[in-house]
């Protein structure tokens, strides 16, 4: 299997570091950061360069700006790769928001840690075995 590129944004240490470690578990090369306006630039920069990454995974609400509205100003959609978002939020209007950008994994807020995992193989079209 190859390796995924993978960018997380969140902003709790303590999921972020969990996450991390499952995703490296896995294989995967990944870049964090704990902020909106971070995951913003992380992203024109490497879409500048041409360098974005197979998947991006982000939680919804973070210091600086939202998760979503820094996937939409980088102008990033899953049309040309995996997008996630994480959110405790039951609102439509982030479920319809998520959809114009083609955000093809909406992962609400607790949920287990295979689940996550899971979700991160089917972004990148990979079968579990």
């Amino acid at each position: 299997m190859r390796r995924a590129r993978i960018i997380l944004a969140e902003d709790n240490a303590d999921l972020r570091e969990l996450l991390v470690a499952a995703l490296q578990a896995d294989g995967h090369r990944v870049q964090q950061v704990a902020r909106g306006d971070d995951l913003l630039h992380l992203l024109i920069v490497l879409r500048d360069r041409n360098r974005l990454p197979d998947v991006v995974i982000s939680d919804l609400e973070m210091p600086g700006m939202l998760g979503i509205d820094a996937l939409e100003l980088a102008r990033i959609d899953g049309q040309s790769l995996g997008l996630m978002l994480m959110t405790g939020s039951e609102s439509t209007k982030i479920t319809s928001r998520a959809a114009r950008l083609s955000i093809r994994c909406v992962l609400r807020k607790p949920f287990e840690i295979d689940a996550f995992r899971g979700a991160v193989l089917a972004l990148l079209g990979w079968q579990t075995s």
